[in-house]
């Protein structure tokens, strides 16, 4: 399931280039672009650098996690955001530009999973509106991992149709004998990006 290879917003996703809670603007113009840079998370688009938004010091201090096919690296922080916990990026091994390829922010529910679900449901609805009435894919993943016992994803997904990426919206409820608390997550990530996972 994708979920799984995914290390794996209030208004969550914008238009790049408008300021956050101002997405009654320019609707139609991203309706026409099918462009997946054109959205953002904390600012942040795919096809970005993370250097211009941290310091190469500052990304030498993230937590790596380095996927066994090597080809990407995963890279997360963790974030002052009202919206997010946290933040992960997947930037390919090797790349000194650290051009960003998949972005992901997380939020934390600590065991108020219907408060997630409606984190999910408001998200979902807000990028419909941005996407002119995007068709999301709904649908309860499992772990693979037998550790994670009962947990389980209830996602939200949306391929474009130019097959140039896809935006992904999840609500976890974890198996209690994880300690794990209830999270919500908004991902973006790049064809590129999927086409490797899907290898």
């Amino acid at each position: 399931m994708i979920f799984v290879y995914y290390f794996e917003v209030k208004k969550f996703i914008i238009i790049k280039y408008l300021f956050l809670h101002l997405l009654t603007l320019s609707f139609q113009t991203w309706a026409k672009s099918d462009d997946i840079k054109n959205l953002e998370i904390e600012g942040i688009s795919i096809g970005d650098s993370l250097l211009d938004f941290y310091t190469k010091s500052e990304i030498s201090n993230f937590p790596i996690t380095t996927y066994d096919k090597g080809v990407f690296n995963v890279l997360a922080t963790n974030t002052n955001s009202e919206l997010y916990s946290k933040l992960g990026f997947h930037v390919k091994v090797d790349d000194k530009k650290f051009i960003i390829h998949s972005i992901k922010g997380v939020k934390q529910f600590e065991n108020r999973f219907q408060e997630c679900i409606k984190f999910k449901d408001e998200v979902v609805k807000e990028i419909s509106t941005i996407l002119n009435g995007a068709n999301f894919i709904d649908y309860v993943a499992d772990y693979q991992d037998k550790d994670m016992g009962n947990s389980k994803a209830h996602v939200s997904r949306y391929a474009f149709p130019s097959q140039k990426g896809m935006v992904r919206v999840w609500c976890t409820q974890y198996d209690k004998k994880t300690g794990f608390n209830d999270t919500g997550a908004v991902s973006i990530a790049s064809e590129d990006y999927i086409k490797f996972m899907q290898r």
